[in-house]
């Protein structure tokens, strides 16, 4: 069972935010609290976080919308160190 499944099946709860989130008020909530991120000169992978858990918040209590697909930047995160021994040359007969 993913995260949306296990909220939506506590139906107290998702109903309590649906009328939150489809609320005006929550709009412009949603609409100053951007500008104060973005105010901050966040980068470019980061701004984007920001759209996708605004789109996040504004789809969990709705079962039929699609999964927010994340950006993927290409950023290899791999911190293994890479194996610096030099090996002896073989002397060629």
């Amino acid at each position: 069972m993913d995260s949306k499944t296990q909220f939506l099946s506590n139906k107290t709860l998702s109903e309590w935010w649906a009328t939150i989130s489809n609320d005006t008020r929550f709009d412009q909530v949603l609409l100053h609290s951007s500008a104060v991120a973005f105010e901050n000169l966040p980068s470019a992978e980061q701004r984007d976080g920001i759209l996708k858990f605004k789109e996040i918040l504004l789809t969990l209590s709705q079962p039929d919308s699609p999964p927010v697909a994340f950006s993927q930047p290409g950023l290899s995160h791999n911190l293994e160190p890479k194996d610096r021994t030099l090996k002896p040359k073989q002397k060629s007969k």
